[in-house]
């Protein structure tokens, strides 16, 4: 099962560690406010056309790069592993296991062949007691100057105090390839099936910058690890202008605030199909039909809720910066792969 927690980190912020009850506190419903108003604003996304204001931007594909021989990329995983290091840090803001390795070294498109990722963890408190880790499975791989840079960062569920320790270790898979497999999607693939970081995913639906994506098998990874490139007829990336270009381009100053946005986001197929079916469904329709689901979403953003979503009952969008043009999904081909086992300190 995949936890999901796109759109609900930012409750942290909002609420700190104050647990929920049946009577919600003033900042407890201000927190379920702004979680409805922001879902409730994605979900009646489909039912409008949203002005686009993008550019097109030389853009080096890397699946139409010239990648190096696959011997050298297995130097680099080599040294991944040689250098991995795993620490625990406890402090105010929460309890963290922290992977990094640091490889002073790269070659072109490192970042993109390479996969890091957990795939067991065995890790309780000295003393015994469970916890959970909650992350991106995935590792955060930077190509930088003359390294490689790769980490993820794993937040430890109850917290410990400064007295406490933790105990077991966590194993991680690394992949590297050589080549890519791509996939295209334009406005005439509704229905399309086909096969991304070894998921199926099918397209359910095309709505000017939106592409909903049902996944048909289980996620090795995280859910939304899922590669694409939105490009025109060109070659070009097609992305978002920034607020000087969009002034320049309107004429009209904009001083207020900028707006949130995403690239990708999950929707629990509820939620969607009650949009889908009533587009004009009212905010507070909203509310009031799915309010046990959204306190769900903040009591497990708060630590007091473990319950996982499955995959099998999530729609994935991606969120475009232009109305869909050329939409490229691409993959490594891996051929080699190896282990790391490390012991939590």
């Amino acid at each position: 099962m995949i936890r999901s927690k796109i759109l609900f980190v930012i409750l942290l912020i909002l609420v700190g560690g104050t647990a929920i009850s049946q009577e919600l506190t003033e900042q407890e419903q201000k927190a379920f406010d702004m979680l409805a108003n922001l879902s409730y604003e994605l979900g009646s996304s489909f039912g409008k056309e949203e002005k686009l204001y993008f550019k097109g931007e030389a853009y080096d594909a890397p699946w139409t790069a010239k990648l190096e021989p696959l011997e050298s990329y297995v130097e680099i995983l080599n040294k991944v592993k040689e250098n991995a290091q795993l620490e625990t840090n406890i402090g105010k803001y929460g309890t963290y296991l922290n992977f990094r390795s640091d490889v002073a070294t790269t070659k072109p498109h490192f970042d993109e062949v390479f996969r890091l990722f957990l795939t067991e963890e065995s890790v309780t408190k000295a003393s015994g007691e469970d916890v959970s880790l909650n992350s991106r499975r995935r590792s955060n791989v930077i190509s930088q100057g003359d390294g490689i840079y790769a980490s993820i960062i794993y937040q430890v569920k109850p917290d410990l105090t400064e007295e406490e320790a933790l105990k077991g270790s966590i194993t991680l898979k690394g992949k590297i390839g050589d080549e890519f497999k791509t996939t295209l999607i334009t406005k005439g693939d509704v229905g399309k099936e086909f096969t991304a970081e070894g998921v199926k995913y099918k397209v359910i639906k095309i709505h000017h910058n939106l592409v909903v994506l049902e996944p048909l098998s289980e996620p090795e990874e995280d859910i939304l690890d899922i590669r694409y490139e939105h490009v025109n007829a060109k070659g070009e990336k097609l992305v978002k202008m920034s607020k000087q270009e969009i002034e320049a381009a309107t004429g009209v100053k904009d001083d207020g605030p900028m707006k949130m946005s995403f690239t990708k986001s999950v929707m629990p197929r509820e939620i969607y199909n009650a949009f889908q079916e009533k587009p004009n469904l009212t905010l507070e329709e909203y509310k009031s039909t799915f309010k046990s689901m959204i306190l769900n979403k903040v009591r497990e953003a708060l630590g007091k809720s473990s319950t996982e979503e499955k995959w099998d009952n999530l729609y994935i969008i991606l969120h475009l910066n232009a109305a869909l043009d050329q939409l490229y999904f691409y993959e490594t081909i891996y051929k080699k792969e190896l282990e790391i086992k490390l012991d939590v300190k």
